[in-house]
């Protein structure tokens, strides 16, 4: 006595054999759907315009505590929610087309990465782009720099002042020495600083066609199968209803 598992299985069997076997009979269309969009998608990947990547590197100024005197969060999210939209609504008034530019910060690191895909035939607009971008953000990091060493200069010269007026008042022994250790932190501090610099403007990666095309032909491949497979299937559908409509009149 069969079990519903084992009743289960055997129409789940049947049920693929009865797949296949309306493949076979379309196997001509399925072949001629197949090699359609095979072709298409060859067609496709060899005329498609080649794309290169385009990579942009900034190194945030940073402190001499070792953390970086902007939130690198924050630079990312102005950079992507307001200098880009700027851009692209200033080119689009001229009648360009901006690529996507995606901005990202490599985890554990003070460094702001531009990166555009674009065609190749747009490599100087890619670098105007990315060179405008970088001179705002380094506008950005040299005012915050230069304000950080403006403060650590300011405390300097205020121990410096409280240490010459000290030899006139009473028991300056501690708190001169507790002031020219204050000082030398602080001149250590000021020459660890480091502004921030442009790394590269657009540096260009590899060659990715050859790559593009390989994605394109694989998904096309697979699209193409799906596709066959799909119309085999209709097909047999649209059969069986017309038999059955026929054989109802």
């Amino acid at each position: 006595m069969q079990t519903n598992s084992d009743r289960y299985s055997e129409n789940r069997d049947i049920s693929l054999v009865e797949l296949t076997v309306i493949v076979v009979r379309w196997r001509k269309l399925f072949f001629a759907v197949f090699i359609g969009f095979t072709l298409a998608a060859l067609v496709y990947a060899f005329t498609a315009p080649e794309k290169q990547a385009s990579i942009g590197l900034y190194q945030l100024a940073k402190a001499g505590d070792g953390e970086y005197l902007t939130d690198v969060a924050s630079v990312v999210s102005r950079i992507s929610s307001v200098w880009i939209p700027e851009l692209v609504a200033e080119y689009e008034t001229k009648g360009e087309s901006v690529p996507s530019v995606k901005v990202a910060n490599p985890e554990d690191t003070g460094l702001i990465r531009l990166q555009t895909l674009a065609p190749v035939d747009q490599t100087e607009l890619v670098t105007s782009i990315h060179k405008d971008l970088l001179q705002r953000l380094d506008g950005w990091q040299s005012t915050v720099f230069q304000d950080a060493v403006s403060r650590i200069e300011r405390r300097i010269g205020s121990r410096k002042d409280s240490i010459e007026q000290m030899p006139e008042q009473v028991g300056p022994g501690d708190a001169v020495s507790a002031l020219m250790e204050g000082r030398i932190e602080l001149e250590h501090q000021l020459d660890q600083m480091k502004a921030g610099q442009i790394l590269t403007v657009a540096s260009r990666g590899d060659d990715g066609a050859a790559a593009s095309r390989t994605l394109i032909i694989a998904v096309g491949l697979l699209l193409a199968f799906v596709m066959a497979t799909l119309i085999s299937f209709l097909a047999e559908f649209v059969k069986v209803v017309r038999k059955r409509a026929m054989g109802g009149e």
